[in-house]
């Protein structure tokens, strides 16, 4: 988006409330405006930034649900570099690229062996391939990788002499950090090759070096150029399956199988604060990206919706995959994607702010991806492939999010607040806008307006310390209520049980009952004694209740209970259908009223019959299973008597969670584990009494039951697979009978 068509939009909308389409009068109110803004913004895209039209991607985000959802362009391609532009001749292999803190730009060519220096108007200020070595000729071979410390030495990835050259900042040869040597020891391990692909310096000027084919981590240096270690190595997690196949094979089999080894790294820098961000080669994963201490551990935020790991993929193979990180002074690091081309940026609590780029071979797409760093507010990413620095200039778009932050992290909350409002000027869809404006008015006090867009931006953390401070204020304004209430139904209760009113509403109450009864008689039964429908009905929903109340005595008495109900006729199919169909009841009520905190699904996508489904399925599928099964082993029970059992078992479920529904909309974050321990206890309730009541119908002993039992979950997976299977032949059936009547009518 343009800067006019920016400008225009928060002229327009920059005071407007977020919740305008939520709102139905204010919806009507600036239709017109709407159309104005549309209208503008159309003619101002396709009349005066005709280069829009060019750009071959589209911006998107990850809601809290991981679903991608459109996005306004964050940055535009705005200007392609090559070394010819430049006058320094193609780039041949270009590998890294670092832009100083005055704004330098340094480039490793590879294939020319070579580092170009450029300054900040990207003019050569000189071009390094030979130096004098102490009286000696040397030149660099290969280098891959470059870093500029805070003090203007350059630091070269000589990576085919397998060294470290360290240049002052007028490009005069300073020193070469040779392979690492230990005095104890063990320290480096056997066949160690070190081949320095990139390198990064802190401000105590430790030098920390990612080597090619290393899987000790980031080898560090000392600033005097001696090796101090190997820190941060990537954790090893091989699969419960690789675990188990190693676990039963042979010493021979073992040998031939591939080494538990962990990722290395592929990428490194320093940001402001001495952390060294590292990004791991392979598939991305939670912790492909880290922020280490000197200590080497990771100290990375990780408070948005999802992990900082790029685009959000079930299969790893299409996964996202890090070559390089940039963090600017704001605490924002960008990370490249080699796998599609594409930049994600995340603020430093790990919120996706925007992506941009992809591969390809237009203007402003890559082909072969492995450098990205800043110029000013300009993001550069140098393209290997097709031999250039492709430049990429913010949108006004962009330039509102990084303005929010800057605020907000300055301290200016309400400037803070009103450019997020701007930010959902350009994009309604951006949680964490509503989240930022969340933020600032909580530190302002207003409750409400926090708890309100807390929950628009889906920050459940957010809400939660909102909503506990909401709590606190509204119990304490109605503390002296509360407590008068209390005392005066217990002052009514002692006074009621003292003039025996309790008693006479007793007795009251009875006499009712008995009276309506009496005049029902006629209804109940007939002139000759017989039941009437209405009559037969009657006693059957007093047998359903009465059954009801037996499965209550079951939950608290299992082994007399489920007796009574296999030997003494206790309990009906009737009862347990209806127990069956309050469980279903309850899974959707807990779907749908779950507090906010806890409550982390989709609730616009909640489809009342899969949630049904669900609930019936497995439970047909238990009861079934089991009953075929336990038939083959001396089983005793009839599917009548499991079904019921199955069905008394599910009570403690009803009876827990519903009222604990109603409380989460009460707690917090802090209350998690109450809220998990009590969710904990009805499974626990309820799956003892599925294995007790199993056991009692059957003439079980425990461990014929617990066999039966996991025999049972078994031939349910077993079924269920049968089922997928079946499905998916007919769906392939039906998809060549298709195929085939439509060649026929077209030939």
């Amino acid at each position: 988006m343009t800067g006019g068509a920016g400008s225009l939009v928060a002229r327009c909308l920059g005071h407007a409330k977020p919740n305008i389409a939520r709102n139905t009068k204010l919806v009507f109110r600036f239709r017109s405006i709407g159309l104005l803004v549309l209208l503008c913004l159309v003619t101002v895209t396709f009349f005066t930034d005709p280069s829009l039209a060019e750009v071959p991607y589209r911006n998107y985000s990850y809601d809290f649900f991981g679903n991608a959802v459109p996005a306004p362009q964050a940055y535009l391609p705005s200007k392609v570099i090559t070394g010819a532009d430049l006058s320094v001749g193609e780039f041949s292999d270009p590998q890294d690229l670092h832009v100083s803190r005055d704004g330098q730009i340094f480039i490793a060519d590879a294939g020319n062996n070579r580092l170009v220096w450029l300054d900040s108007d990207w003019k050569p200020v000189r071009v390094l391939s030979e130096f004098d070595n102490n009286g000696t000729a040397d030149r660099l071979r290969a280098p891959e990788g470059v870093f500029v410390a805070d003090d203007g030495s350059v630091y070269v990835a000589d990576t085919g002499n397998s060294r470290i050259v360290q240049f002052d900042k007028n490009g005069e040869f300073v020193r070469v950090i040779g392979p690492p040597e230990a005095d104890t020891e063990g320290i480096i391990p056997q066949g160690f090759v070190y081949q320095p692909i990139k390198v990064a310096v802190d401000p105590a000027n430790r030098i920390y070096v990612v080597s090619r084919n290393s899987y000790e981590g980031l080898t560090v240096f000392n600033a005097d150029g001696r090796f101090s270690g190997f820190v941060g190595a990537p954790r090893v997690t091989p699969s419960a399956a690789d675990l188990f196949w190693y676990r039963i094979a042979t010493q021979e089999q073992r040998q031939r199988m591939s080494l538990f080894l962990p990722t290395q790294f592929s990428n490194l820098t320093v940001d402001s604060k001495g952390f060294v961000f590292v990004v791991e080669s392979g598939p991305a994963d939670d912790d492909s990206i880290r922020r280490l201490n000197p200590a080497g551990e990771d100290v990375l935020i990780r408070k948005g919706f999802h992990p900082p790991k790029g685009d959000l993929v079930a299969s790893s193979d299409q996964a996202s995959r890090f070559v390089d990180i940039h963090v600017d002074n704001a605490g924002v690091y960008r990370v490249l994607d080699h796998f599609r081309g594409r930049v994600f940026a995340y603020d430093r609590n790990g919120w996706l702010l925007y992506v941009f780029g992809v591969r390809g071979e237009l203007k402003g797409s890559f082909r072969d991806p492995v450098a990205v760093d800043m110029l000013g507010e300009d993001v550069l990413v140098l393209d290997r492939g097709q031999r250039q620095i492709v430049v990429f200039s913010p949108t006004d778009y962009a330039r509102a999010i990084n303005a929010a932050l800057a605020l907000y992290n300055s301290g200016l909350y309400d400037q803070s607040a009103e450019m997020w409002r701007v930010v959902l000027c350009y994009n309604s869809n951006y949680d964490l806008a509503y989240s930022g404006i969340g933020r600032a008015v909580l530190r302002q006090g207003d409750l409400e307006a926090a708890l309100r867009y807390y929950r628009l931006g889906q920050d459940r953390i957010g809400y939660s310390e909102a909503f506990k401070q909401y709590r606190r204020e509204v119990g304490l304004a109605n503390l002296g209520q509360a407590f008068t209430l209390v005392i005066g139904v217990l002052f009514l209760t002692i006074v009621a049980s003292k003039l025996g009113l309790v008693r006479k509403a007793g007795e009251v109450i009875a006499s009712a009952r008995k009276s309506i009864a009496n005049r029902l008689d006629f209804v109940i039964v007939d002139s000759q004694g017989n039941r009437t429908p209405v009559g037969r009905a009657l006693a059957a929903v007093g047998d359903i209740v009465s059954n009801l109340r037996y499965s209550l005595y079951t939950a608290i008495h299992p082994f007399d209970g489920f007796y009574e109900v296999r030997h003494g006729k206790k309990g009906s199919v009737a009862s347990a259908v209806v127990i069956l169909a309050l469980m279903t009841l309850t899974y959707v009520i807990m779907r749908q009223y779950t507090g906010f905190v806890f409550n982390t699904r989709d609730l616009a996508r909640l489809n009342v019959y899969t949630e049904l489904a669900s609930v019936l399925i497995p439970f047909s599928l238990w009861c079934a299973v089991n009953w075929a099964l336990t038939t083959l082993m001396d089983g005793k029970g009839r599917l009548r008597d499991i079904f019921i059992s199955s069905a008394f078992a599910l009570v403690p479920m009803i009876l827990i969670n519903i009222p604990l529904t109603v409380l989460t909309n009460f707690m917090v974050a802090e209350d998690a584990s109450y809220y998990y321990a009590i969710s904990a206890l009805a499974v626990i309730w309820t799956g003892s009494l599925l294995l007790i009541g199993n056991m009692i119908i059957h003439e079980y002993s425990v461990g014929k039951t617990g066999f039966t039992a996991v025999l049972t979950l078994v031939g349910m997976a077993f079924v269920l697979f049968l089922g997928v299977l079946f499905v998916s032949l007919v769906n392939t059936m039906v998809g060549f009978v298709r195929s085939l009547y439509i060649e026929i009518i077209f030939r």
